[in-house]
């Protein structure tokens, strides 16, 4: 988490996904937050497999984010 500026999160994230992959996990707090970068991934997960992926916890930091909607996604700059 370290690695990761919050105040330009989405570039921090896309950097780390040209080191890590499109698939990595970073921590905040003590919770792992798995990060997916890419439409290919964002695809097979969110809509091939969604029922293997549908029954994820609560993120309370992204629910706050997200204002309810459970999900975040942007494209990079």
């Amino acid at each position: 988490l370290l690695q990761v500026d919050v105040s330009q999160l989405i570039p921090s994230l896309c950097k780390m996904s040209s080191t890590y992959g499109p698939i990595f996990t970073i921590h905040l707090g003590s919770r792992p937050c798995v990060v997916l970068s890419g439409f290919s991934v964002l695809k097979e997960t969110l809509m091939d497999r969604a029922e293997e992926f549908s029954g994820r916890g609560d993120f309370p930091a992204v629910q706050q984010w997200s204002h309810g909607n459970g999900e975040t996604h942007t494209h990079p700059p």
